[in-house]
């Protein structure tokens, strides 16, 4: 069986934060599926978990991270933002799964600059 190959990183503003997902990051997350340091622009992920919930844990920990880029987890506060990350990840990670034309016309076509 393949695994599932993440990206190294991603740019979410000014900032690329480096994905881990590896031993490394297993070792700091325990039983943990993910977290993210916004301090050091770090998203890890926890590699013991199957393809699916690594790609939903991607999605949910990159929204935090776009919440500290723009501000909102200083203005909402810490058990806030976990609530509305921990509701829109599912449905957004549904929304782009049903919808491969939309996110394509989001994202633009292979020709595009």
């Amino acid at each position: 069986m393949v695994r599932l190959i993440l990206p190294k990183k991603v740019i979410i503003g000014p900032f690329d934060y480096e994905i881990q997902c590896n031993e490394v990051a297993r070792a700091s997350l325990g039983s943990d599926f993910g977290e993210t340091d916004t301090e050091m622009c770090q998203i890890r992920i926890n590699p013991e978990r199957p393809d699916q919930i690594q790609r939903e844990v991607l999605l949910h920990e990159t929204l935090h991270a776009c919440m500290n880029v723009a501000c909102l987890d200083l203005e909402l506060g810490e058990e806030l933002e976990e609530k509305v990350v921990r509701r829109l990840t599912p449905i957004l990670m549904t929304v782009m799964l049903r919808n491969p034309s939309w996110v394509k016309a989001l994202v633009g076509g292979e020709n595009e600059g």
